[in-house]
């Protein structure tokens, strides 16, 4: 069976890279390692209700027309789909803006501490 890096499966199947990275964290996906580098066993993604996670499906799905009426639990699932996905990428970014709020902290610090030296040193150069 054929192996894609995560790029390259994450533009096959329209996933993100991030999305991969948690799944292979999470043990959710079919990996190896290889060189340094993960490697994904070229199969379609399946959701956790048994369905490939590819746009094409998604389209089938809504294109399916009943009468005037769109299949309301097809929307149901696919809106609960969208929420979790939503979800997901919201705690991603809170977690970041976490780890940014850390980086500029030590920024700041260093900052003083770069124009304190800075301080002492132009005070000792001027005594000389």
């Amino acid at each position: 069976m054929e192996r894609l890096s995560i790029t390259d499966y994450s533009t096959k199947y329209h996933i993100s890279v991030s999305t991969l990275r948690r799944k292979i964290k999470a043990n959710q996906i079919d990996y190896s390692l290889e060189d340094g580098k993960y490697m994904i066993r070229d199969v379609p993604p399946q959701s956790p209700h048994g369905r490939s996670d590819s746009l094409d499906d998604h389209s089938k799905l809504l294109s399916r027309d009943h009468g005037d009426h769109l299949d309301f639990s097809t929307a149901n699932l696919l809106l609960n789909e969208l929420k979790e996905a939503y979800s997901t990428i919201l705690k991603d970014k809170e977690g970041q803006i976490v780890n940014l709020k850390s980086q500029i902290s030590d920024l700041q610090t260093l900052i003083q501490v770069l124009e304190s030296e800075n301080q002492r040193l132009k005070f000792s150069l001027g005594e000389e």
